[in-house]
Parts: C-alpha cells; sequence; structure tokens
C-alpha cells in the first residue's frame, strides 16, 4: 500500500475503535505463517514457499514492529524466525544485525508454548550465529535461550546448529576439539554446521589448510543430507578459502565451487547474495590471471547498500586496477589504485580519542593493496602520504586490548593486517634497497613472514599474491625471512597480534 493510504486507513481504523481487535488478528496471522514457514528457507528447497516468504515481507516487518512495541514474544520469535532465514538466504546483513540486537531483548527469557517452540529455537540460533559471524549482541545471550527449551532430533537446521553452539564455550582450544568431534557425527546436518563453524575457527587460527579442509567436508555433510541453501553456503565457503590459498589450481578451484553456489542463489533470485558470489568470481578469474572474464564478470555486479556491515566502496575501481596491471598497463593501474586510496582514506583514521569503531577494514585493504602495488612497480614515491598512515591502523587493531566488540574492525580487522604488515614491509625492503641498509631489508624480510601467517586476501591479484610477496622476501633477507616463518608458525591469533606490535617496535627502531 502506499504510505498515504495505509496512514488514511489507520485513521479511520483508530476513529472505529478498531486497532487492537485489527492487529491482533493481523499478528495472529504473522505468528501463524512463521509457525509454518520458520524452517523452509534454510532447511527445505520449495521454490514457491521461498517466494511466499518474500511476497509476505513487508507485512512480517510490520508485524514484527507491533510484536516489539508490545513485547509480544510469541510475535516476535515467529516473525524473526522467517524473516531472519530470508535475510541471511539474501546477505542482508544489516538487517540481521539489526535483527539479533532487537530479540536479544525480548527472546531469551521467552518460555513458548508447544506450538512456538521450534520457531523460537530457530529465532535464537539465528541470532547466535549472527553474533559469532557479523558482531553485535553476544552469542552467549541466545544460547542461554536455547538452553532453555526442550530438546529436539537435529533432522533439522535449527536443531543441527543448536546442538553445535550449545558444545562451543569460547575456548580456541576447546573449541577445535569439539568442532572435530561433532564433525564425526552420523547426522549429517549436524557434521555439515560442525564443519562450517570449524572452518571459521581455523581461519582465526591462521590455517587456511585446515579450515578449507573443514569446508569440504561440511560440503559433503550436506551433501548426504542439507538442502540447497546449505550446500550453496558451503560451496561458497570453499571458494572463498581458495581465493586465499595462492597454490597452482586453486583459482579454478574457486570458480567451481563459485559458479555451483551462483547457480543456486540465482535460481532463487537472491540478487543481493548472487552479487557477493559474482565479487567473489571477479576475485578468482584474477587468481586465474583470466582478465576478459574478469571484466565480464565485474559489469554484472552492483554496488553494495550504503548500510551494509562492509560495503566496498571502489570496489570496481580496485578490480580494474588489477585487471590493468595485469595486462601490463602500469600507468592505468596505478593510477585507478590512487584514486581507489584518495576517496577512501577518510574512512581509515581512528576518530576521537583513538576511537576505533569507525575503522573501515575495507578502506584499509585498499590503502594497503595501493601501497603495495606502487612498490612492485618501484613508485612509492606516489603514495608517500598513504604508507605514512599505515603502521598507525595497525597499530589500533592489534592493540590490546583490541577494537569493541561489534565493530567491523572487531569482526574484519584481523582479515586486513596481513595486507597493512606487507604494505609496510614492501616499504622497508625498498627503503633498504635505495640506502643498502641491511636493517631494512631484514625488517621486511621478517614483516612478510607475520604477514603470510595473518593471510593475505588473494582476490585483488596480481598485487597480493603470496609466492609474489615470498620471493621479495627471499631476495631481501631469505635467512632472516625462513627463521621468520618458523618463529611465527605456532602462534595463536592473540600471540600474531602481539607479534605484529614487536615488528612495529621494531621497525620504529630501525627507522631511527
Amino acid at each position: 500500500m502506499l504510505e498515504t493510504v495505509r496512514e488514511f486507513a489507520a485513521e479511520h481504523r483508530e476513529d472505529a475503535g478498531e486497532t487492537d481487535r485489527v492487529t491482533g488478528r493481523f499478528l495472529a496471522w504473522a505468528r501463524d505463517f512463521g509457525v509454518a514457514h520458520h524452517d523452509s528457507v534454510l532447511t527445505g528447497d520449495d521454490l514457491p514457499a521461498f517466494e511466499l516468504v518474500r511476497a509476505e515481507q513487508d507485512n512480517l516487518v510490520q508485524a514484527l514492529r507491533h510484536g516489539l512495541d508490545r513485547r509480544d514474544a510469541g510475535t516476535v520469535a515467529a516473525v524473526s524466525a522467517v524473516l531472519g532465514g530470508l535475510w541471511a538466504v539474501e546477505s542482508s546483513f544489516a538487517r540481521l544485525s539489526a535483527l539479533a540486537g532487537d530479540t536479544a531483548r525480548i527472546l531469551p527469557s521467552f518460555r513458548p508454548e508447544p506450538a512456538l517452540v521450534e520457531a523460537t529455537r530457530t529465532s535464537l540460533v539465528l541470532g547466535a550465529v549472527t553474533g559469532f559471524l557479523l558482531g553485535g549482541p553476544s552469542p552467549a545471550r541466545f544460547l542461554v535461550g536455547l538452553r532453555r527449551l526442550p530438546p529436539a532430533p537435529p533432522d533439522t537446521f535449527a536443531p543441527a546448529a543448536q546442538a553445535v553452539l550449545n558444545a562451543l564455550d569460547g575456548s580456541p582450544e576447546a573449541d577445535f576439539a569439539t568442532l572435530h568431534a561433532l564433525g564425526q557425527s552420523d547426522q549429517p546436518l549436524v557434521a555439515g554446521m560442525a564443519d562450517y563453524m570449524a572452518s571459521y575457527v581455523w581461519e582465526e587460527a591462521g590455517d587456511l589448510d585446515g579450515a578449507l579442509a573443514a569446508a569440504r567436508r561440511s560440503l559433503a555433510a550436506w551433501e548426504r543430507r542439507g538442502s540447497a541453501w546449505l550446500r550453496a553456503a558451503a560451496h561458497a565457503r570453499i571458494g572463498e578459502l581458495c581465493l586465499q590459498v595462492d597454490e597452482a589450481g586453486s583459482g579454478d578451484e574457486a570458480l567451481r565451487h563459485l559458479s555451483a553456489a551462483l547457480a543456486v542463489v540465482e535460481a532463487f533470485g537472491a540478487w543481493s547474495t548472487a552479487n557477493r558470489v559474482r565479487e567473489a568470481i571477479v576475485g578468482a578469474n584474477l587468481q586465474r590471471g583470466a582478465y576478459d572474464e574478469a571484466e565480464r564478470e565485474l559489469k554484472l555486479t552492483t554496488p553494495h547498500g550504503a548500510d551494509e556491515p562492509w560495503d566496498m566502496s571502489m570496489f570496481d575501481t580496485a578490480v580494474r586496477a588489477e585487471i590493468a596491471l595485469g595486462r601490463g598497463d602500469v600507468d592505468t593501474g596505478l593510477r585507478l589504485w590512487r584514486t581507489a586510496a584518495a576517496t577512501l582514506r577518510d574512512t581509515q583514521r581512528p576518530g576521537p580519542g583513538g576511537d576505533l569503531s569507525r575503522l573501515d577494514p575495507w578502506a584499509l585493504q585498499v590503502q594497503a593493496v595501493a601501497v603495495v602495488a606502487h612498490a612492485h612497480h618501484g613508485r612509492l614515491g606516489l603514495v608517500a602520504e598513504i604508507t605514512g598512515a599505515l603502521p598507525a591502523a595497525l597499530s589500533a587493531l592489534t592493540a590490546d586490548p583490541g577494537p569493541p566488540p561489534g565493530t567491523l574492525a572487531a569482526s574484519y580487522g584481523l582479515a586486513v593486517c596481513g595486507s597493512l604488515l606487507l604494505a609496510l614491509a614492501m616499504t622497508d625492503i625498498d627503503r633498504g634497497q635505495r640506502a643498502a641498509d641491511a636493517g631494512f631489508a631484514r625488517s621486511g624480510a621478517r614483516m612478510i613472514a607475520l604477514a603470510g601467517r595473518f593471510g593475505l586476501k588473494n582476490g585483488l591479484q596480481p598485487t597480493m599474491s603470496a609466492a609474489r610477496a615470498r620471493r621479495a622476501a627471499q631476495d631481501a633477507d631469505g635467512p632472516a625471512h625462513a627463521e621468520a616463518v618458523s618463529a611465527y608458525a605456532g602462534l595463536d591469533p592473540e600471540g600474531l597480534r602481539a607479534a605484529a606490535r614487536a615488528a612495529l617496535r621494531e621497525r620504529a627502531r630501525v627507522s631511527g
């Protein structure tokens, strides 16, 4: 309905004294709809059911608002379950985060009647998963609510996910063991969910091989039993991780899995998710050196909404820069990188008093890659001002204590530390070569080893090739690089942050 018609009708309904009765009937419909469809989006393969949920989205959002205003936990549980499933499938991360914030205030203490138990379970699971992957309300708040619910067999998405979530305690060592054990479950949904989450735990620990192996196991489990959406999620996860593994054939493997995921999301018309998958396909083609294919896919992508957690502004410009460099047009490629870096530069600085909540990891990634690109081509003088700002950014992201929970810097900050370290390392190696200073060469070689442990975002190639970075380190000071690779091999995320702080101190000392 047009908003003006809605307001006109609402006035007449109020004058007739029918608001409470009509709203009550509307919320009863919404509860029934949520109970009937809360699990169909994530667990089923029924396209008509998915389209029905999408068609009722505006009505369900209105019902959610009424439910929140009235603190009607039953309505909030049923409606948030179906909306959360829709928004998860459509990669509407900003809406998912806001929904988790809304439900966290009401649902953890809710004791549902039997008809609402499974919808409540689905909503609480989605809230906990959102907290783990996107930041926002602590997953522990949702786990409290889940533990109040009666047990259910793990034969649909929510009970299977709950079985995994309930077993985690937040300790990395214990969670590794727990997820490994659950990955051996004879329940395919449980095994797949455990391995899918393990892929994130291993990635955060800096073990990309372990993360990729876990993601492959999740796909195998969900191929035994799992919805098209779960299989698409596993395909996309494998593709995403392959982009970070700089090995022969990894780009081809990434493309295969991402294409499989894209076929599913396009069939269901989940265009926001399809756009994110296409962006990854662009990265896979860059990694393969297939620049014409990357350019074609890039034309099919659209900008993210401004309210998305990581909107990746200037993605188009960054990719076109890499395509130009890959084709040998160095002047154009470096000019495009400077354009992207200059456009995003204001978003990379901490706020007053060192406030990190406004740090944009994507903007930092662009700054870092721009510096690395110029270093590869001996033109660091063109980005001196950008280079000068990177130590402060790295220091902020690796500080103890780190960025506030729930901020972009906390959720994604470590993902760009490797790029920042590589940028600073390439700068030091360049200085060492120009001044014939072995101290700078050693510092740069060691920082490249540390950058490799943090992980490099290899979607932006040829610039961010890990093999290219290793060659630069070996040429600068091979023994120092080899020693650092060994020293950093066993560090956990906290140890890596401490090592980065130490590297910054050593760099400052060498600079005098």
